[in-house]
């Protein structure tokens, strides 16, 4: 092997281990400023189930659709859902879908988590937004931010690890995205709402 053949050989190793070294530190780096940057989620959702374009089911009620991959997501967080399965149709009573839940809120849940780890959190309400706001089915005509790309989540607040995170290190406001006690930490606002008929929860908005 000749001189310059050993010299390329070591030229390159020198500058593939520069270039590890790099990608190492710039991963580093990004997770001490945000643990969600290097968190890669590669779960694609099922096949026909967009939010936004419904399909009819077979009772003639209007289907909706799987929150299988949010659901998956945060749970892989350690983030739990108060019913263990979605709605399946627009108008169901009793349920709690997180399907087309947007990014800023399941980015805020996960950070949340990752700020909190030893906090219980678990989601009560989510994108079925016809059991929010003026509870109208036509998405459209309802105002809430309870539905599919929204940035609106319920939060149990059966945790006391949790409300006294939110309590102490949020800075109280006057008003934000609901009515009760206002605390805002970083771009959220939590909000101690009380709505007759429902148990108090934390109302998020990302």
């Amino acid at each position: 092997i000749s001189p310059d053949a050993k010299s390329g050989a070591k030229e390159r190793i020198l500058n593939a281990f520069i270039g590890l070294a790099l990608v190492l530190t710039s991963y580093l780096i990004l997770k001490s400023i945000n643990p969600s940057l290097v968190s890669f989620n590669f779960m694609l959702p099922p096949v026909g189930t967009s939010p936004m374009v419904p399909t009819t089911a077979t009772t003639g009620q209007v289907a909706w659709p799987s929150d299988a991959s949010e659901r998956a997501q945060l749970a892989n967080a350690g983030i739990g859902v108060n019913r263990p399965t979605s709605c399946t149709y627009i108008g169901e009573p009793s349920c709690t879908s997180l399907a087309g839940l947007g990014p800023e809120a399941i980015n805020g849940l996960l950070s949340l988590k990752n700020f909190c780890s030893d906090c219980v959190i678990t989601i009560t309400a989510g994108t079925e937004y016809w059991l929010h706001g003026n509870k109208n089915t036509e998405i459209s005509s309802n105002p809430t931010r309870h539905k599919p790309g929204g940035n609106a989540v319920d939060l149990s607040l059966n945790n006391s690890t949790l409300n006294e995170k939110i309590v102490d290190l949020g800075t109280p406001i006057s008003s934000g995205c609901s009515t009760g006690a206002l605390y805002e930490i970083g771009n959220a606002i939590y909000v101690n709402e009380v709505i007759p008929g429902n148990p108090p929860h934390w109302h998020v908005c990302y």
